[in-house]
């Protein structure tokens, strides 16, 4: 098997690999978790990279058994308006939240590409591969 194959073979397997963590986490979540509202209250600024480049992601506050939950999502959200309702499902672990936001679908379905064009890729290759 020439090098460049096995490289692309092996970088598409680690981005199967992450995309079904990914994807079975988000399943998890949907699952056993809580659906409910919560309100966008604000925005978390965070500095990255060596040029300091700043990243916005929106601080949401919801309720969890009556209680008050302010939550900051790790994930951009293109369409913030303060104050503004969204839909969310949430599931408590080890005193962490994990959130699915659900207006970004998009990235679902982005993973959910992803995941079956990197096993095409791989099962295509070991065939091809095997054929040869």
């Amino acid at each position: 098997m020439a090098p460049h194959r096995s490289i692309f073979i092996f970088i598409s397997f680690i981005i199967f690999v992450i995309c079904c963590k990914s994807l079975f986490n988000r399943l998890t979540i949907l699952k056993l978790g809580t659906k409910t509202t919560a309100k966008l209250v604000g925005l978390d600024q965070t500095t990255f990279g060596v040029e300091k480049e700043v990243m916005y992601r929106p601080v949401i506050e919801f309720y969890d058994n009556g209680i008050l939950i302010e939550q900051t999502l790790n994930q951009s959200m293109p369409s913030y308006i303060n104050g503004k309702q969204i839909y969310i499902t949430f599931l408590k672990t080890d005193d962490k939240y994990q959130i699915i936001n659900h207006e970004t679908k998009a990235y679902f379905h982005i993973t959910i590409a992803l995941t079956f064009i990197c096993a095409f890729i791989i099962i295509y290759l070991f065939v091809n591969h095997s054929s040869s």
